[in-house]
């Protein structure tokens, strides 16, 4: 039988992708043909180095066939090619890495942290924006910092290395960080900080689920509903019950002292937990009313920043 280069995409479509995940081909003979290769040729049998096979046209202009692997194995398309009993047809391996979602243009709710391995991590707040039109990244201070101790020009991945991010999901570098005072004497009022996009096309206002924002709002009263979207417990609904002032213990053993926070209880379970610093709260005309900075788990509350003490610090206003 004749083959032609889209026959021979769509047997290692069926080879790769569909027979390894359908039990009634389990006994097949392509099946028996992929454990073969993988159980002869990949370092690691037990895990699938096959992300995908693409087609594509090289530089002589002829179609060609290529496998997508995890990681480089030598002559692993070759291999196929001879199992196969393909002739003349060439087969190519590209290495990918690991194949995930990418969330460009990141949105408020998206995991974001410290670009370095091991980084912090936290939440993207909203895409904000300057006098000048400028657009940064709203997020906690300490997202991006261990203790708090931010350094301008400090690498942001979007997601964090926690989250699966690397030096190659690199969405731009910290602009501008509300310094937080140690000691448990002198007041802070928000744990904040900007980033500055490498690209602005790689973020959008708003955020996830819940759309674009209405501005800030004039003020919060006790009992307000509000929401937010953070990467850790996603979207959750609470209400502002108190007004606080508390010690918050940072890394290295040091406490600061926070005046007048929002503290915000779930409605049902956690309004927030650790991976969700750096979320956007809003009412329920999606007007901003604060920042998550921080969590008493052991009586389901959150602590947000009055957001409009954060716009004020740095000059600007949801995009």
């Amino acid at each position: 039988m004749l083959l032609n280069i889209e026959d021979v995409y769509r047997r290692l479509v069926f080879l790769f992708l569909r027979a390894p995940r359908n039990s009634f081909l389990s006994e097949s003979r392509a099946s028996r043909m992929r454990e073969h290769i993988l159980k002869n040729f990949s370092p690691d049998p037990s895990k699938d180095p096959v992300t995908g096979v693409g087609l594509t046209r090289n530089e002589r202009g002829d179609m060609e066939a290529c496998i997508l692997l995890r990681e480089d194995i030598e002559d692993f398309s070759l291999v196929v090619q001879q199992e196969m009993q393909l002739g003349d047809f060439r087969i190519t391996q590209l290495t990918t890495g690991e194949i995930r979602l990418n969330s460009r243009p990141a949105v408020g709710g998206d995991s974001l942290g410290e670009g370095v391995p091991g980084g912090q991590s936290g939440t993207l707040g909203c895409v904000v924006e300057d006098a000048a039109n400028d657009l940064f990244i709203l997020t906690c201070n300490h997202v991006l910092s261990n203790g708090g101790n931010s350094q301008r020009g400090t690498p942001v991945w979007q997601p964090s290395d926690r989250d699966g991010g690397s030096q190659a999901d690199l969405i731009g570098t910290l602009y501008d960080f509300a310094p937080i005072t140690f000691g448990g004497f002198t007041a802070n009022y928000i744990d904040a900080a900007l980033v500055q996009p490498t690209h602005n096309l790689d973020v959008r206002n708003g955020l996830k689920k819940l759309g674009p924002l209405n501005g800030t709002a004039s003020s919060i009263n006790h009992r307000t509903p509000v929401e937010k979207v953070g990467w850790k417990t996603k979207h959750t609904k609470g209400t502002y019950l108190y007004k606080t002032s508390f010690i918050q213990p940072y890394p290295g053993n040091q406490d600061a002292l926070f005046e007048d926070q929002l503290g915000i209880v779930g409605v049902i379970g956690d309004f927030s937990r650790s991976g969700d610093s750096g979320s956007l709260v809003v009412n329920n005309q999606r007007e901003a009313v604060g920042l998550v900075f921080a969590e008493a788990s052991d009586i389901n509350m959150t602590f947000a920043n009055p957001i409009d003490k954060v716009f004020n610090y740095f000059g600007v206003n949801p995009a």
